[in-house]
């Protein structure tokens, strides 16, 4: 009898040297792509924990890209066992911690067990609680929440998003031998959406007389943004009609402004004063 309850101990020790996270999802309120200064909400969902015989979920590990900042929690992961007395206690939020085998978390949610009461079969009977290292005995479902804002930036830095659910054996709160790896879960994986650089067209030289019609400098200067303005000013706005027999030769200016840069070209005038030509019919 004390042989086959060895071996079948053996077994369910076996069985119990890993975790497993299944049916996971997430909600993006807006959905992507992002630019500078957009601010998104996460809703992230964890269907079931399934580690040991005890399921100890102990934190919510979130991993962003640089694109991100500001970092705030809506909604903790709601605690689906709250009467199992090694399950009792409370989510909170961290944004840096060393467990005991040496994984450096933050930041995100752990959990701090306060329900657990070991007793020891010794000589001496002792009793002690649990702590925050250890987690909830729960299998799920954990719903949770959190917001993000995309920096200001003016490069397509990364958003990416992801989150990592520990139990105890990654944590060593309970050393069980060799423990499965728990792969990120991804959420979003993109980059910031950059305006591209504004366009002024390019530099024009024009020589004209001062009887000469007047036109547009726009037309002169390639295939410019039309939101840009002249120096000096121009009638006809962006157009920039200019009219030899009121305005001044000299060199004028379109600009156009970006989100992240500028855009200059040139019209250099020579205006010509000269008589016109004297046409005689024959």
């Amino acid at each position: 009898m004390r042989l086959t309850l060895l071996i079948l101990f053996f077994g369910i020790s076996t069985y119990c040297l890993g975790q497993c996270v299944d049916n996971q999802s997430y909600v993006l309120s807006p959905e992507g792509p992002y630019e500078a200064g957009d601010v998104v909400e996460v809703n992230y969902t964890l269907g079931e924990f399934i580690q040991l015989n005890i399921n100890w979920v102990i934190a919510f590990q979130i991993n962003l890209g640089e694109g991100w900042t500001d970092l705030t929690p809506i909604s903790e992961p709601d605690n689906p066992n709250p009467y199992n007395v090694h399950g009792s206690g409370n989510w909170f939020w961290d944004d840096s911690h060393t467990f005991p085998s040496g994984l450096n978390f933050g930041p995100g949610w752990r959990f701090n067990n306060t329900g657990w009461i070991q007793y020891r079969y010794s000589p001496f009977i002792g009793f002690y609680q649990g702590d925050p290292d250890w987690g909830s005995s729960s299998t799920g479902p954990f719903t949770m929440s959190f917001q993000l804002t995309v920096a200001e930036t003016c490069t397509a830095d990364d958003l990416s998003i992801s989150i990592n659910v520990y139990g105890d054996c990654l944590t060593g709160g309970w050393n069980n031998g060799d423990c499965c790896e728990d792969p990120y879960f991804s959420i979003y994986d993109d980059f910031v959406s950059v305006a591209p650089d504004p366009d002024a067209g390019e530099n024009y030289t024009l020589n004209i007389c001062d009887y000469d019609e007047g036109l547009n400098f726009y037309e002169l200067i390639g295939s410019p943004d039309d939101n840009g303005i002249w120096t000096p000013s121009l009638e006809n706005g962006y157009l920039g009609y200019f009219e030899p027999s009121s305005n001044t030769a000299g060199v004028y200016t379109y600009t156009v402004e970006g989100e992240c840069n500028t855009s200059q070209s040139q019209v250099n005038v020579s205006v010509i004063d000269v008589d016109p030509p004297n046409i005689i019919s024959n």
